[in-house]
């Protein structure tokens, strides 16, 4: 009985840490302007061009789900309900992501070099973007993925 629970704590513990991964492979940089994040992101893969979707996608996903901290945007950007809001509207973001819509929201991007992983914890590349929030937010309100502020 003993064993049992030990596991199904040791699993538990496991899920929590693999749901907050993301988040540290996304900085926060500076805001030029009103409404626009610059962030950096580290991408992992074995071509550069794998890599830094990698990168680009997770940023906006931390952006989406969790908030950058340090920013404006120190929120998630689907409320405080992000995890749910996200898992109900996945097919939204599955088309988001895989239709590549994400890019009409990124106002400049800056690879950094791709390098070959010395050791499997080292990112491929790190991408420097700069997302226009407000736009992203209108979006998603068209889309009815989130509510007009104020309704």
């Amino acid at each position: 009985m003993l064993r049992i629970l030990l596991l199904i704590n040791v699993w538990c513990f496991g899920l929590c840490l693999q749901a907050q991964t993301d988040t540290g492979e996304v900085r926060y940089l500076s805001s030029p302007e009103k409404g626009i994040l610059v962030l950096e992101a580290s991408g992992y893969g074995k071509k550069k061009t794998v890599a830094f979707e990698d990168a680009t996608v997770k940023a906006f996903k931390v952006l989406l789900t969790s908030g950058i901290p340090g920013s404006s945007q120190y929120l998630p950007l689907l409320g405080g309900n992000a995890a749910k809001v996200y898992q109900d509207k996945a097919a939204f973001f599955e088309q988001f992501f895989a239709g590549k819509t994400y890019l009409q929201f990124m106002v400049d991007q800056r690879r950094g070099n791709f390098s070959r992983r010395a050791r499997k914890t080292d990112p491929n590349v790190r991408v420097r973007l700069a997302i226009n929030v407000p736009a992203l937010r209108r979006h998603l309100e068209g889309a009815g993925v989130l509510r007009k502020f104020g309704l």
